[in-house]
């Protein structure tokens, strides 16, 4: 998205500006299913309202808060199963890099504690666990 959009060097600094969800800009971000509830590989993304004002850092904008606000809403889905205790740890460069992208997840999570993980690979090591637990027995998720 980013070499598509020709996005400025400053977009941190642009975005930092920017009141979250303050933009005509509607983003649906399910690339070939990805990130779309049940994962439909023939689910399109969508990209609505447009105008002649409408720049690349409004699309990049809605696109982020977009994947942000669909992890907020599978969060909250599963959320009824998880300890009182439980956090989310956001990883990978959006993350890790983006200030913007930090108080979406805090704007659109603020029920929940957000830890922002300082290793690059959270997701495998998440997943490492995961498996870990089943073959040892434990059928138990303590977040």
């Amino acid at each position: 998205l980013t070499q598509t959009l020709r996005l400025p060097i400053f977009l941190e600094s642009e975005l930092r500006r920017r009141e979250i969800g303050r933009h005509t800009v509607d983003f649906m971000p399910f690339f070939n299913g990805e990130r779309a509830t049940g994962y439909h590989g023939e689910t399109a993304a969508a990209i609505l309202g447009l105008t002649v004002d409408t720049t690349p850092v409004d699309v990049f904008a809605a696109g982020m808060e977009a994947v942000v606000f669909r992890l907020s809403e599978i969060i909250k889905g599963v959320q009824k199963f998880a300890s009182p205790k439980a956090k989310l740890i956001g990883g990978g460069p959006p993350f890790r890099n983006s200030a913007f992208v930090r108080r979406c997840l805090l704007a659109f999570c603020s029920d929940i504690d957000v830890e922002i993980a300082s290793h690059p690979e959270a997701t495998s090591l998440g997943v490492a666990r995961l498996c870990a637990m089943y073959v040892r027995g434990d059928r138990t998720l303590k977040v």
